[in-house]
């Protein structure tokens, strides 16, 4: 959603960067994910074959969507969303997903769930 996309991106280096990924993951997860069945995006997804793969060009310690992405799918089904790297001769390595922000998603997750359940 570009508005807190917008939000977040105009606060680098005016809030921290720990309180701005916060939001971003807050509203990424209320305004995002919780609107979309993770059962029904691998579905669609595995319908295009079997080597799916979440792109982005961010640094695979850098502050990203596709991590949050992959959390939720985790999280949400109980699968392994592995973090890979490309060498120069094709070869693909298995790398740890910053549990920085992994852990701090789940938190987020688990406290917007929360709320939400007790909203209905």
């Amino acid at each position: 959603k570009k508005e807190f996309w917008k939000t977040w991106h105009n606060n680098i280096d005016k809030i921290s960067e720990e309180e701005n990924n916060k939001f971003y993951m807050q509203e990424y997860y209320k305004n995002v994910l919780l609107k979309l069945n993770p059962k029904e995006i691998v579905k669609e997804l595995a319908g295009y074959g079997n080597n799916i793969v979440l792109l982005c060009y961010e640094d695979k310690e850098a502050f990203c969507h596709r991590h949050l992405v992959a959390t939720w799918l985790e999280k949400k089904l109980q699968i392994k969303v592995p973090e890979i790297a490309i060498d120069k001769n094709a070869n693909i390595q298995v790398l740890s997903r910053n549990s920085k922000y992994v852990n701090e998603f789940n938190e987020i997750m688990k406290e917007i769930d929360i709320a939400e359940e007790l909203e209905r």
